[in-house]
């Protein structure tokens, strides 16, 4: 998982709602949009056009994470029983707790309400986020400028 998520952060990408690693294209995004119209106002689709033929990936912040288990770039497939938002997640692991408890393992996933990333070491989390850091996406952060709340061990999700 470690491994997956800090080679994510090193290719273009950008925070889509609903989105597992998928390239940006305007299929992609009306299709997103159909499932997701809440999230999906004018300005979030404008924006989301500009990344059209330039080589982006989209992901949300679970999404990240769904990606990796759904077999990453190279073998995905997607597993409608593996699609958890991030509540679904952190409640169904058997192993977590309160932030300021969290172990020094990387492939720990920290969590605040709404929002994952995973925890690489060195008070670093990778994590999509929509716009920490200018233009969003996948990207590293610190542990300290986010107010996660717990953490949870991915390993103990039964099914992956």
């Amino acid at each position: 998982l470690v491994a997956h998520v800090v080679a994510c952060s090193k290719i273009q990408t950008v925070y889509l709602w609903g989105g597992i690693g998928n390239k940006i294209t305007e299929n992609t995004i009306l299709k997103l949009k159909s499932m997701y119209p809440q999230k999906y106002n004018e300005e979030y689709y404008g924006l989301l056009k500009t990344y059209i033929g330039k080589g982006f990936y989209g992901f949300d912040c679970s999404g990240l994470i769904k990606h990796y288990f759904m077999g990453g770039f190279a073998n995905y497939k997607y597993n409608p029983n593996l699609d958890w938002n991030t509540k679904m997640m952190f409640d169904r692991s058997t192993t977590k707790g309160e932030i300021k408890f969290m172990p020094d393992v990387p492939g720990t996933i920290v969590y605040m309400e709404g929002h994952v990333g995973v925890y690489i070491g060195g008070g670093c989390v990778i994590e999509s986020t929509p716009a920490f850091r200018v233009g969003g996406g996948v990207q590293k952060t610190y542990l300290d400028e986010r107010e996660w709340t717990n953490w949870f061990q991915h390993s103990l999700f039964g099914t992956i």
